[in-house]
């Protein structure tokens, strides 16, 4: 099993640029996908996550052409490839969850699989769906899902509690179908903020969804994208793991970080200001600087699940007693992330329990080194990163690629804030 061996540094000053948004890069190549002529997607991000999604359209007879920082993309839909197409998602829900309903729109027959770690995580969305409308389908837990019908526009009632990746998969696939269609949100819809970043990238490539409060979203049929070149932002989930580290250690400007984003995962800097941490937002740069970090606060975490890992790392080193609830789908990530989380910081010397609808950890002054389970989840890896710094102890990492799922250059970017031993 690989190992990495870090040391974790203190009162550092760090500036670097934030990675590219792999939810916008995911986005930004469907729309791309969807326009007939070729289209320029500028600032890409190449983690094995944005890869699986261009791998997914090559499949469905799209060219792809990749540089430095752009992919160029062309594909028209009305030439897709039809019969025996196998789409590899590797361990990407996010191209998972998207490329289904598109292809059951395009009337693609196709073996959908992956990785077994992602192919046991919740379908039943679509499942469900598929057969309340008697879609053929075959569906093999743990191991594929193969799509032998053509999606057709109609009023689908879709549970919005287990993912909104399901919600922007629909709202792709249905802008392209002959019938108005209409999505109706059963339950509370989580994660609104990637809806809306969906939405937006819809409205940069033309397409018009009328959003009834979350409740509902009507989608007029046969809409044109129109074939614009698109750049992407910098990342703010990725982007927190830095303000972490700053905020508990040193100081650090990130910069290619919009005020004005959709992304919900700003969410972070509300969170640790609540601690009392010292953090400037500016038009597209964020900076911040070690600050006395008090808590005894409870937070709601339901939007913003990718950011729960190092914001926990954060409030181990606040002062009191920090409550985060909002946590169930924690529970159906890369990992168990409520148990990866709790069993991470404990490890560290970190008094933290699981009671079931909520995690509670106990701020202290400084962690401990030691050997440390990845669970092979790339955010409790960048979690085990920032909780070094509280220890002059060496650190090892198992499974630390794991990064690469979202962010490949993690360590090299973190350099400076941490020290990789060779």
């Amino acid at each position: 099993m690989e190992v990495l061996k870090i040391k974790g540094n203190k009162d550092f000053v760090k500036e670097i640029e934030a990675p590219s948004s792999k939810s916008f890069s995911h986005r930004y190549i469907l729309g791309a996908s969807f326009c007939g002529e070729k289209v320029r997607v500028k600032n890409i991000i190449y983690s094995k996550d944005t890869l699986a999604t261009l791998g997914a359209i090559e499949a469905m007879g799209a060219s792809v052409t990749k540089g430095n920082d752009y992919v160029d993309v062309f594909f028209d839909i009305n030439n897709a490839k039809k019969e025996d197409v196998c789409i590899d998602c590797n361990e990407s829900a996010s191209t998972l969850r998207f490329i289904i309903p598109i292809c059951a729109a395009l009337g693609i027959k196709c073996k959908i699989y992956g990785k077994q770690s992602l192919m046991i995580r919740p379908i039943s969305v679509y499942t469900k769906m598929f057969d309340e409308i008697g879609f053929d389908y075959e569906y093999k837990k743990g191991e594929y899902i193969k799509l032998n019908g053509k999606l057709c526009g109609g009023k689908y009632l879709i549970d919005g509690d287990i993912s909104s990746q399901f919600i922007t998969g629909l709202l792709f696939a249905l802008s392209v179908l002959d019938e108005k269609s209409e999505i109706v949100i059963n339950k509370t819809l989580e994660s609104k903020p990637y809806v809306d970043i969906t939405l937006s990238v819809l409205d940069f490539y033309g397409i018009k969804i009328k959003n009834n409060n979350y409740k509902s979203f009507e989608i007029e049929p046969n809409q044109k994208y129109i074939p614009k070149d698109a750049y992407v932002e910098g990342d703010y989930s990725q982007g927190c793991a830095f303000i972490g580290a700053g905020v508990a250690f040193g100081k650090v400007k990130i910069k290619n970080l919009i005020k004005n984003s959709p992304q919900g995962d700003k969410a972070f800097i509300d969170f640790v200001k609540q601690l009392g941490a010292k953090v400037e937002v500016h038009t597209d740069y964020v900076e911040c600087e070690k600050s006395s970090l008090v808590s005894d606060k409870t937070f709601d975490v339901s939007n913003c699940p990718d950011i729960t890992p190092v914001f926990s790392a954060v409030c181990a080193f606040a002062k009191g007693k920090t409550t985060l609830v909002g946590i169930e789908r924690l529970r159906i990530k890369e990992s168990d992330r409520v148990k990866s989380i709790v069993t991470t910081l404990n490890a560290f010397g970190v008094k933290a329990s699981d009671e079931g609808d909520k995690i509670v950890i106990y701020g202290c002054k400084n962690t401990k080194g030691g050997v440390f389970d990845s669970f092979n989840d790339h955010r409790i890896a960048m979690m085990i990163s920032i909780l070094s710094l509280g220890t002059d102890d060496e650190v090892y990492i198992k499974t630390p690629m794991c990064v690469e799922k979202s962010y490949p250059r993690f360590y090299d970017d973190f350099e400076g804030i941490i020290t990789v031993i060779k």
